[in-house]
């Protein structure tokens, strides 16, 4: 019997690829808070278990594979797209009993590697591992990740890196690229299967596609105003990258601003800026558009546009109110907020720290407040107007923690972790995973995590992985 749904589904979209052994392995880190959660029976709980998953050695009731779909990269369609380095391996129960698929992200060669070596580096691993940590700790929708495994075992990317695995979680890894894939091989008939499943699965609440893709147009737009409004630019916002459950999915070159600068482009890749910060909201609507696109064959095309169009009114409306709270102002007050952009942009003050000095008591703060805009009176005038939007400071005090992080997974912090790492030292590792998970709490011990470098540097990150 099948241990995955997927295979459900007509076998064009996949391929059966068993994962591909290494010298050794050792179990780095794992994701306790997420393993409490599963069933105590679960063999997740057992280190040497998950070890051994990482290494490639499955027990012989899983039935690996490796999942076919395209999308368009940097704007352009691209047929040849796939898990080219991962595999779909296991389905396990996780939190509220909630079924996830588990994925080996390095496991080796597919039939859509590409003719690459299907391997990750140690580096673009422990990225994405604390880096989809991080962001369930700021309460925003993304893979989870539960174990990261380090080898001694080396690949070439840009130079030689060590390889490292990692098993994430998720209930559907389906992309936009799925549907893809489907349309462009003008198969409308595996098109409505896949949407079928899709459905069954995934939103068994809703009667109709129609009802389905207005949703995922929804929380799409829900989940790139979460981004924003904590500074997070994903990198690489190609359609293979877009998950059915709006999801975040597939840390690449992803960057949490330091300074506001919402220009910024973190992949070095996108010379025309694409992905840049503030493009973000406009990508995630191309993006279904061109869901939309292949999802004609099934569904009235009319009704797709008309959800896609409404996109915009969506994002608005979330992107307004995650910013008013960050804030703690009223929809009367958004003339405060726009200032309170313009000032940040003005002075490329730091975009985490900023928020959360205001959270804190602002007269024993306010000399390092205001520093962070050079002193400019802008600032203070600003400032006078805010105050006197909240007659209960200590009331508003406690609400601005709850939605204004104290730690951010800044690069130079990523920096740091993945050079000890590279030394043979993955003590970091865990310590990380600990602070990110809960970034609105204290950790006093490690406040130093919580100040931004002295002198940011404008970061440029590279896809290879």
């Amino acid at each position: 019997m099948s241990n995955l749904r997927y295979r459900q589904l007509p076998e064009s979209l996949y391929s059966d690829q068993a994962p591909q052994p290494f010298t050794d392995m050792t179990l780095c880190d794992l994701n306790e808070s997420w393993l409490e959660e599963t069933p105590h029976q679960s063999a997740y709980r057992c280190p040497v278990y998950l070890r051994d998953l990482l290494n490639g050695q499955l027990p012989d009731q899983l039935k690996p594979l490796a999942m076919k779909y395209d999308g368009h990269q940097f704007g352009h369609y691209n047929p040849q797209l796939g898990d080219g380095r991962g595999l779909l391996i296991d389905e396990i129960h996780g939190p509220n009993q909630q079924l996830f698929e588990v994925h080996l992200k390095g496991a080796g060669m597919t039939p859509y590697s590409r003719g690459g070596d299907g391997r990750a580096v140690l580096r673009s691993t422990i990225r994405e591992y604390l880096g989809s940590i991080a962001m369930h700790g700021l309460n925003i929708p993304t893979t989870n990740a539960i174990a990261l495994g380090a080898s001694r075992d080396w690949v070439w990317r840009e130079q030689q890196e060590p390889c490292a695995t990692l098993l994430r979680v998720t209930p559907s890894h389906i992309r936009f690229g799925h549907f893809e894939f489907l349309y462009y091989q003008r198969n409308p008939e595996e098109t409505s299967q896949l949407l079928d499943f899709v459905m069954r699965c995934h939103y068994p609440e809703l009667s109709s596609a129609e009802a389905w893709f207005d949703k995922l147009v929804k929380r799409c737009a829900r989940l790139v105003a979460k981004w924003q409004s904590v500074g997070f630019l994903h990198g690489v916002m190609n359609t293979d990258n877009m998950s059915i459950l709006g999801e975040t999915l597939d840390y690449g070159p992803y960057y949490f601003l330091d300074e506001y600068r919402p220009r910024h482009v973190a992949n070095h890749t996108d010379s025309q800026g694409r992905y840049r910060f503030d493009r973000q909201p406009g990508i995630m609507r191309w993006n279904l558009a061109a869901l939309a696109q292949s999802l004609s064959q099934v569904i009235d095309a009319k009704v797709l546009i008309e959800s896609v169009n409404r996109f915009q009114d969506y994002f608005d409306e979330a992107y307004r109110h995650e910013m008013l709270a960050k804030l703690d102002l009223s929809e009367e007050h958004t003339g405060l907020l726009e200032r309170w952009l313009e000032l940040l942009e003005t002075h490329r003050a730091d975009y985490t720290y900023s928020h959360f000095l205001l959270a804190q008591d602002v007269t024993t703060n306010f000399d390092t407040l205001k520093a962070l805009f050079n002193g400019d009176a802008a600032f203070d005038n600003w400032l006078n107007d805010y105050l006197k939007t909240s007659s209960n400071i200590d009331e508003r005090r406690t609400r601005l923690r709850q939605v204004n992080p104290k730690f951010i997974l800044r690069h130079h912090l990523l920096n740091e972790v993945i050079a000890k790492a590279e030394s043979g030292d993955f003590s970091d590792i865990a310590k990380y995973r600990r602070i990110f998970a809960n970034p609105f709490q204290d950790h006093i011990e490690d406040d130093a995590m919580s100040i931004p470098p002295l002198k940011p540097v404008p970061v440029s990150l590279s896809c290879s992985s």
